[in-house]
Protein backbone atom coordinates (compact mmCIF):
# COMPACT_ATOMS: atom_id res chain seq x y z
CA UNK A 1 0.00 0.00 0.00
CA UNK A 2 2.88 2.34 0.72
CA UNK A 3 4.13 2.07 -2.87
CA UNK A 4 0.84 3.18 -4.37
CA UNK A 5 0.61 6.14 -1.98
CA UNK A 6 4.17 7.20 -2.79
CA UNK A 7 3.51 6.88 -6.51
CA UNK A 8 0.26 8.82 -6.16
CA UNK A 9 1.96 11.58 -4.18
CA UNK A 10 4.78 11.84 -6.72
CA UNK A 11 2.25 11.92 -9.56
CA UNK A 12 0.33 14.77 -7.94
CA UNK A 13 3.52 16.76 -7.33
CA UNK A 14 4.69 16.26 -10.91
CA UNK A 15 1.21 17.05 -12.24
CA UNK A 16 1.46 20.54 -10.73
CA UNK A 17 4.81 21.11 -12.43
CA UNK A 18 3.50 19.82 -15.77
CA UNK A 19 0.38 21.95 -15.55
CA UNK A 20 2.54 25.05 -15.08
CA UNK A 21 4.78 23.97 -17.98
CA UNK A 22 1.69 23.36 -20.17
CA UNK A 23 0.52 26.91 -19.44
CA UNK A 24 3.95 28.28 -20.32
CA UNK A 25 4.08 26.28 -23.56
CA UNK A 26 0.58 27.39 -24.48
CA UNK A 27 1.62 31.03 -24.17
CA UNK A 28 4.75 30.35 -26.24
CA UNK A 29 2.76 28.58 -28.96
CA UNK A 30 0.10 31.27 -29.11
CA UNK A 31 2.14 33.69 -31.18
CA UNK A 32 1.97 35.11 -34.64
CA UNK A 33 5.65 36.01 -34.90
CA UNK A 34 7.01 35.13 -38.33
CA UNK A 35 10.54 35.31 -39.65
CA UNK A 36 11.56 38.27 -41.75
CA UNK A 37 14.00 36.15 -43.75
CA UNK A 38 14.74 32.54 -44.62
CA UNK A 39 17.32 32.34 -41.82
CA UNK A 40 14.98 33.92 -39.25
CA UNK A 41 12.24 31.48 -40.18
CA UNK A 42 14.63 28.50 -39.97
CA UNK A 43 15.57 29.67 -36.48
CA UNK A 44 11.91 29.96 -35.48
CA UNK A 45 11.28 26.46 -36.82
CA UNK A 46 14.21 25.09 -34.84
CA UNK A 47 12.95 26.73 -31.65
CA UNK A 48 9.50 25.39 -32.42
CA UNK A 49 10.86 21.84 -32.69
CA UNK A 50 12.51 22.33 -29.29
CA UNK A 51 9.11 23.23 -27.84
CA UNK A 52 7.73 19.91 -29.07
CA UNK A 53 10.65 18.08 -27.46
CA UNK A 54 10.01 19.94 -24.22
CA UNK A 55 6.33 19.07 -24.37
CA UNK A 56 7.12 15.39 -24.80
CA UNK A 57 9.85 15.42 -22.17
CA UNK A 58 7.70 16.98 -19.46
CA UNK A 59 4.37 15.33 -20.21
CA UNK A 60 5.08 11.70 -20.99
CA UNK A 61 6.67 10.70 -17.65
CA UNK A 62 3.78 12.25 -15.72
CA UNK A 63 1.15 10.62 -17.91
CA UNK A 64 2.88 7.26 -17.40
CA UNK A 65 3.10 7.85 -13.66
CA UNK A 66 -0.65 8.54 -13.59
CA UNK A 67 -1.32 5.25 -15.38
CA UNK A 68 1.01 3.51 -12.93
CA UNK A 69 -0.89 5.06 -10.01
CA UNK A 70 -4.17 3.72 -11.36
CA UNK A 71 -2.64 0.28 -11.86
CA UNK A 72 -1.21 0.23 -8.33
CA UNK A 73 -4.54 1.31 -6.86
CA UNK A 74 -6.21 -1.56 -8.72
CA UNK A 75 -3.58 -4.00 -7.50
CA UNK A 76 -4.12 -2.92 -3.89
CA UNK A 77 -7.92 -3.30 -3.95
CA UNK A 78 -8.04 -7.06 -3.35
CA UNK A 79 -5.78 -6.69 -0.32
CA UNK A 80 -8.00 -3.93 1.03
CA UNK A 81 -11.34 -5.75 0.74
CA UNK A 82 -11.95 -6.28 4.48
CA UNK A 83 -11.95 -2.54 5.14
CA UNK A 84 -14.68 -0.99 2.98
CA UNK A 85 -13.72 2.54 3.99
CA UNK A 86 -10.21 2.05 2.57
CA UNK A 87 -11.63 0.43 -0.58
CA UNK A 88 -13.95 3.39 -1.02
CA UNK A 89 -11.04 5.78 -0.51
CA UNK A 90 -8.99 3.88 -3.11
CA UNK A 91 -11.89 4.08 -5.58
CA UNK A 92 -12.13 7.83 -5.01
CA UNK A 93 -8.38 8.21 -5.47
CA UNK A 94 -8.55 6.20 -8.68
CA UNK A 95 -11.37 8.40 -9.99
CA UNK A 96 -9.42 11.50 -9.01
CA UNK A 97 -6.28 10.30 -10.81
CA UNK A 98 -8.32 9.35 -13.89
CA UNK A 99 -9.92 12.79 -13.93
CA UNK A 100 -6.52 14.45 -13.69
CA UNK A 101 -5.15 12.20 -16.44
CA UNK A 102 -8.10 13.07 -18.67
CA UNK A 103 -7.48 16.77 -18.10
CA UNK A 104 -3.75 16.39 -18.77
CA UNK A 105 -4.40 14.34 -21.91
CA UNK A 106 -6.91 16.92 -23.15
CA UNK A 107 -4.48 19.76 -22.53
CA UNK A 108 -1.67 17.75 -24.14
CA UNK A 109 -3.83 17.17 -27.24
CA UNK A 110 -4.70 20.85 -27.42
CA UNK A 111 -1.02 21.78 -27.21
CA UNK A 112 -0.14 19.29 -29.93
CA UNK A 113 -2.85 20.82 -32.14
CA UNK A 114 -1.49 24.30 -31.43
CA UNK A 115 2.03 23.09 -32.15
CA UNK A 116 0.96 21.52 -35.46
CA UNK A 117 -0.89 24.67 -36.51
CA UNK A 118 2.07 26.87 -35.65
CA UNK A 119 4.47 24.57 -37.51
CA UNK A 120 2.31 24.80 -40.63
CA UNK A 121 2.35 28.59 -40.36
CA UNK A 122 6.13 28.61 -40.04
CA UNK A 123 6.57 26.25 -42.99
CA UNK A 124 4.29 28.44 -45.09
CA UNK A 125 6.31 31.48 -44.04
CA UNK A 126 9.54 29.67 -44.91
CA UNK A 127 8.16 28.74 -48.33
CA UNK A 128 7.15 32.35 -48.93
CA UNK A 129 10.53 33.70 -47.80
CA UNK A 130 12.34 31.19 -50.02
CA UNK A 131 10.13 32.20 -52.96
CA UNK A 132 10.76 35.90 -52.27
CA UNK A 133 14.51 35.29 -52.05
CA UNK A 134 14.52 33.33 -55.30
CA UNK A 135 12.39 35.97 -57.00
CA UNK A 136 14.78 38.73 -55.88
CA UNK A 137 17.76 36.80 -57.20
CA UNK A 138 16.04 36.28 -60.57
CA UNK A 139 14.97 39.94 -60.67
CA UNK A 140 18.51 41.12 -59.98
CA UNK A 141 19.87 39.02 -62.83
CA UNK A 142 17.74 40.89 -65.39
Amino acid sequence: MLLYLQTLETFLDEMLVVTAKFDELEQNLDTYLLGSSVDDTHELLQKHEEKRSTLERVSQPVLRKGQTSIRLIDEQKPQLQPNLQIVSMAAEEKKYVKDILNQLNTKYSQLIDMWDKRKKELIQCLNLKEFESGFQQVSLSF
